[in-house]
This record gives C-alpha cells, structure tokens and sequence, in this order.
C-alpha cells in the first residue's frame, strides 16, 4: 500500500520535471510555431558592408509562423519588399537577410515592447544606407565610392567648357568645344 501511495505520488513529480511547461512558452506561442501577430524581439543588427553591429528592441510582424516585417519606431518597416520572410524555430529565432545585405537575427522575447530602442537603430541604419547611396543620383554604390560608377563615369566624362557627356573625355573639352576653340 505504501509502494502504491509512493509510486503515484512519483508519477505527477516525473511529468512536471520533464517536457516543457507552460511557462516555457512566450504568449502566442503553441507546440506548432507563434500565432499571426505583433511581438517584442531582440534584434541583432549587422552590415557587412561597414562592419557595424548592435542589438535592439523592436516589434515584428509575425505571420504563418515567419517573420514578416520588423517595425521601427520612426514608423518606417522592413517588409516584403526589403526582406524575405523567415520560419522562427522553437526558441523563437530566425535571420534575415535584406535586399542590401544586411543581416537581421531576430530572438522573439514577448508579446508586447514596453520600450524600444528603434531610433538608435533607424540612425545607424541611416548612416550606413547614406554610405552606399550616391550624393548625385541616389543609386546604390560601394561604401569607399564618392559616387556610384555610372555617375563617376559621367563626371570625369563631362566637358570642362560646356557641360555635355562624351566617353573619354577624362576632364578635358568635347569634341564640339575642341573644334570652337582650337
């Protein structure tokens, strides 16, 4: 009778010490992935074009268990145009990768971000994008560049006397200018 007592006093002891127990899981959370809806994520930041990198607190967009969209508090986003959308493994992590490189690892925390840390970020990323944009006509370019290389040929390709393109001129007068002039 004591054994039978002991033994299903031991049974509910085993259950509650293994598997996962609720506590384990994040609101929204089920055994099959997260529900469709907004949640606060740790958001690991980097550019490998600069080389920076930082953490952040943001809210994504989470729909069909993949990250859709992260949100930033300027109200701008990152969604299906700049990102393709990544399954969260069951901790609640996935990396993306957007359309200019860089990386986004994301580590869902909860449901709600009572504070965030988006504006740091959005300057960061900010600087970065003004870094691989061309000042003349806004076109991607390298990070070491002045300007991208279509504007790069047309400025050393520009007449000194009138201002029109012609290849070759490297700083020097067109044709035209060469023949008024000389």
């Amino acid at each position: 009778m004591y054994r039978l007592i002991f033994f299903l006093f031991l049974i509910p002891l085993f259950y509650s010490c293994s598997g996962v127990s609720d506590e384990d899981y994040i609101e929204g959370q089920t055994e099959e992935g997260f529900e469709d809806g907004t949640y606060c994520a740790e958001v690991d930041y980097y550019n490998p074009n600069t080389g920076s990198s930082n953490t952040y607190t943001l809210e994504v967009e989470v729909s069909g268990n993949q990250v859709v969209q992260i949100n930033f508090n300027n109200g701008g986003w990152l969604d299906e145009d700049h990102i393709d959308a990544e399954s969260l493994d069951s901790d609640g992590t996935c990396t993306l990768i957007s359309d200019r490189g860089y990386e986004y690892t994301v580590h869902i925390i909860g449901k709600d971000c009572s504070s965030t840390d988006e504006s740091s970020m959005d300057s960061e990323v900010q600087e970065d994008e003004q870094a691989i944009t061309c000042p003349n006509c806004g076109g991607e370019k390298y990070d070491y560049d002045e300007y991208c290389s279509s504007c790069d040929d047309e400025l050393h390709n520009t007449c000194s006397e009138c201002g029109g393109y012609e290849y070759g001129i490297n700083g020097g007068v067109c044709e035209s200018c060469e023949s008024f002039y000389y």
